[in-house]
């Protein structure tokens, strides 16, 4: 089992730019759950890439399945969750988020900004997914939005 790449940020904000100024660019196409934090769509477009967003059930819960079938059907690179989501609180679990790296060769983002108020996490599965790429921050739950300090989680 590799050790996990960590890399220290600014902040999620800025981890969350540093990633996609790598990995999106004219026509990439970005599968992106709505309604959910509007950084991710926004970076998106500017970069000249294709924002592709899944809305919610109902209940304004993840509907895994569709953002799944969306992802293959569009070959898209890159799946961006927020989880619990932003605004909606809703959770997408661990064994959702294992079957979408399962899935396809794209990176599966997972942004666990509020991961300490849900007492879930998909850090574990970094062991088994290479394609799984986690964000956090110590802005939320630590308090510290001032420092602006986030980190980033990926197979090396």
């Amino acid at each position: 089992m590799p050790p996990e790449a960590l890399i220290v940020g600014n902040g999620s904000n800025e981890l969350i730019e540093a990633l996609l100024l790598v990995t999106v660019g004219p026509g990439t196409r970005v599968v992106i759950p709505e309604p959910t934090f509007t950084l991710y769509a926004l970076l998106t477009k500017v970069l000249g890439g294709e924002a592709i967003r899944v809305g919610l059930g109902p209940e304004l819960e993840y509907l895994p399945e569709e953002l799944g079938k969306v992802r293959r059907e569009l070959a898209a690179p890159i799946t961006i969750v927020c989880s619990p989501n932003n605004p909606t609180g809703g959770l997408l679990p661990a064994e959702e988020v294992s079957r979408l790296c399962e899935d396809g060769d794209g990176l599966v983002v997972v942004d666990e900004a509020y991961h300490e108020f849900s007492g879930q996490s998909v850090v574990p599965l970094l062991a088994r997914h290479g394609n799984l790429v986690v964000l956090r921050t110590f802005s939320k739950a630590m308090g510290l939005a001032g420092l602006r300090v986030g980190y980033l989680l990926a197979s090396p």
